[in-house]
Order: structure tokens, then C-alpha cells, then sequence
């Protein structure tokens, strides 16, 4: 997520205003920008939510939460988060706010502005190539059975 956005923010969003609607499931609202981390951005900008967060964003909002936010440009008249849930990190009294504790590591070290390497854990490497392994065995499993039975109802035919 660090590496894929061009802005990274700190902020509230403003729901007082009527949205910017968006061809996909996001619509832009004004997010107020607290802390600028990575990138160009002012002290308000649009900033794309999905339509189905609005609520529980509100009510966290509310309760003095923030987000921070992982955006990257797109087609749209707004930018649009990117990566993990929908690009937004909640943040209570500027602390994350995650249950897995080494996430909150990294998110910790991105609101303090510390860089973060870019390469993916090795068991994200392994298990990936893992997953192209069992794909590439189904593929052949499948294969051999269509010849199997392919084969055996032609000798099964009965002869003219």
C-alpha cells in the first residue's frame, strides 16, 4: 500500500456535502487533511470512500477516530484509496487502531514517516508461487482425465 499510493494523508472526512459520484462503487467526499505524509496534497481534498463505508466511517468519525488514508489518482474527478480495507487505517488519538499487532507496526512507522522496504514478506512469495504450483496440477489432472475418457469411448464404440 505504501508504495502504490502517490498520497498519503491524515484526516477526517466531511460528509456535510453532497458527493462526488463515481462510475464504480466509490464517490468523493472532502477530506480534511491533519498531517500530509507522503506525496502533494492541500489542506482539503476529494477523496473517493467506498458507498457501502460511509456509515460506519461517520459513526467513528464521531467518536473522535480519523483515517489514514492511502490514495492513488484514477479516472475519477477524486483519488481513490488503494490496498488493504479500502485504503483506510483507522486512527484513535493518532493511534492504529488493528488487531494484527505487526500490521499496526507498519502503519506506525508510515504516520512516522519512517520508510518502509518495499519487498514482500517471503512467505507472501512462497505461498504465491505454491498456488501457481497446485493451479498448474489441476490443469494436468484434468487433461489426462479428458484423454483417459476420450480414449475409452472411442474403444467402447461399437463397430459398423
Amino acid at each position: 500500500m505504501v508504495q502504490e499510493a502517490e498520497v498519503i494523508v491524515t484526516g477526517t472526512y466531511d460528509f456535510t456535502d453532497t458527493p462526488v459520484e463515481g462510475d464504480f462503487i466509490f464517490q468523493g467526499y472532502p477530506f480534511n487533511v491533519t498531517e500530509q505524509i507522503k506525496g502533494t496534497a492541500e489542506d482539503s481534498l476529494i477523496a473517493g470512500i467506498d458507498i457501502y463505508d460511509t456509515g460506519w466511517v461517520k459513526e467513528f468519525q464521531d467518536s473522535g477516530g480519523e483515517f489514514l488514508l492511502f490514495l492513488a489518482p484514477s479516472e475519477e474527478a477524486f483519488m481513490v484509496p488503494v490496498g488493504g480495507p479500502n485504503g483506510m487505517i483507522e486512527l484513535q488519538d493518532g493511534e492504529v487502531i488493528r488487531q494484527d499487532a505487526d500490521e499496526a507496526a507498519v502503519f506506525e512507522r508510515v504516520l512516522r514517516g519512517e520508510e518502509i522496504p518495499s519487498a514482500a514478506p517471503a512467505s507472501v512469495e512462497q505461498d504465491s508461487g505454491q498456488g501457481l504450483w497446485i493451479l498448474a496440477g489441476v490443469i494436468i489432472a484434468l487433461a489426462v482425465l479428458l484423454v483417459f475418457f476420450g480414449l475409452r469411448a472411442v474403444r467402447n464404440r461399437p463397430s459398423p
